[in-house]
């Protein structure tokens, strides 16, 4: 899947963000930015894409303004930062609608509780009251056709990082289509 495979997801995004007049951000760490590069692909993004941070590193994870706390107590890959950083991005921007995306890409980095494809999806929904949809993945290549058993290879950082963003969207889009 490459970013033209998702212009329909991300059409639909942006009716449902301007159907509210509303517009969204993102907060991104082990996507590094790609997610909003993907959402600025679709022309007319503008009218309903706010912008982001890139809080790749524990230190600007903390400039943004998540707990150094809750970073030392459950570790930058969890739900619990994955929801301070949209609570963060929401205490800077006010915006309605905002998704966090916090995991481990790989190669490296992974251990047996948090194995490489680890991905934590948080979408802040500021409609009314601050409502949390928070997303736990792990990525894994597909088993093969010869075999029932899931293949042990992991997927590459390039394929967890596809995955995240499209989870991103589609987590998104159902946030919204709820609020319909």
């Amino acid at each position: 899947m490459r970013s033209s495979e998702l212009t329909p997801l991300i059409q639909s995004l942006g009716q449902h963000l301007q159907a509210r007049n509303w517009q969204m951000a993102c907060v991104e760490s082990c996507t590094g930015g790609a997610l909003m590069a993907c959402l600025t692909d679709y022309a007319g993004a503008s009218n309903w894409f706010y912008g982001g941070f890139v809080s790749y590193d524990n230190a600007a994870k903390i400039a943004l303004g998540v707990s150094p706390q809750l970073l030392q107590q459950h570790g930058a890959v969890s739900a619990q930062i994955a929801q301070e950083m949209t609570r963060a991005a929401f205490s800077r921007t006010a915006l309605p609608l905002i998704v966090a995306i916090t995991g481990i890409a790989g190669p490296t980095g992974g251990s047996l509780t948090k194995p490489v494809g680890t991905v934590f999806i948080d979408v802040l929904c500021n409609h009314v009251q601050h409502i949390h949809h928070t997303k736990h993945y792990v990525f894994a290549d597909q088993p093969t056709s010869q075999s029932t058993k899931q293949s042990t290879s992991i997927p590459t950082r390039e394929a967890i990082r596809w995955q995240a963003q499209v989870h991103a969207v589609q987590l998104s889009l159902q946030v919204l289509r709820k609020l319909s």
